[in-house]
C-alpha cells in the first residue's frame, strides 16, 4: 500500500448514508448509528479507501455491542476545518484496554472485536495513502477515532445555478 491512491472529490455523506445502510440490519435491539444531518461534505479521496476505513470503524464498534457490551450507539461526526474534514468515529462502549490502545495501529495488533487485529493499522495505511490520518482520540468513554482528509471546497462558476 505504498502507493498514493487515485482520489477525486465525492460526497462524504453519501458514502455515510451507504454504511448505515448496510450496517443497520446488524445493530442490536436499542443501538443507534448516530449520523450528521449536513446535506453534504465534499471531501478529495479515493471513495474506495475512504469507505473502508469508515466501515471498518463503525463495524468494529457494533461488533462490540453484539458481543454485549454495555452500548447505546456509534456516532459519526463531522468538522469542517478550512483545507481538511475531520471525521468522528465514536462510541459509547467500555473503551480500548491500554495494552491495545499503544499499539493500536500496528500490524497483527489483538483485536478486541474477535477479528484479526488487522484492520484498524490497515485503515491507517489507507487514511495515509489518501493524503490523510487516522489517530486514536481520547475520549472520557469508548473509543474515538478521527481521520482527517483534505477537503473539497466546491465554487459555483460565474453564470452557473448555485446548489
Amino acid at each position: 500500500m505504498d502507493h498514493v491512491a487515485p482520489r477525486r472529490g465525492f460526497d462524504l455523506m453519501q458514502t455515510i448514508n451507504e454504511i448505515v445502510t448496510i450496517l443497520a440490519p446488524i445493530v442490536p435491539e436499542g443501538f443507534e448509528i448516530r449520523i450528521p444531518q449536513d446535506g453534504s461534505c465534499m471531501v478529495l479521496a479515493n471513495p474506495g479507501d475512504i469507505y473502508r476505513i469508515m466501515f471498518n470503524l463503525v463495524q468494529n464498534a457494533i461488533a462490540v455491542a453484539r458481543s454485549g457490551a454495555r452500548m447505546s450507539h456509534v456516532g459519526i461526526g463531522l468538522a469542517r476545518n478550512g483545507s481538511t474534514v475531520a471525521i468522528r468515529i465514536f462510541d459509547d462502549g467500555p473503551g480500548l484496554p491500554e495494552a491495545i490502545r499503544s499499539n493500536i495501529f500496528r500490524l497483527h495488533n489483538a483485536s478486541t472485536a474477535g477479528g484479526s487485529g488487522l484492520g484498524i493499522a490497515i485503515a491507517r495505511e489507507l487514511a495515509e495513502r489518501n493524503g490523510g490520518t487516522l489517530r486514536l482520540s481520547a475520549a472520557a468513554k469508548g473509543a474515538s477515532y478521527i481521520l482527517e482528509l483534505a477537503h473539497l471546497r466546491v465554487v459555483a462558476r460565474e453564470g452557473s445555478r448555485g446548489s
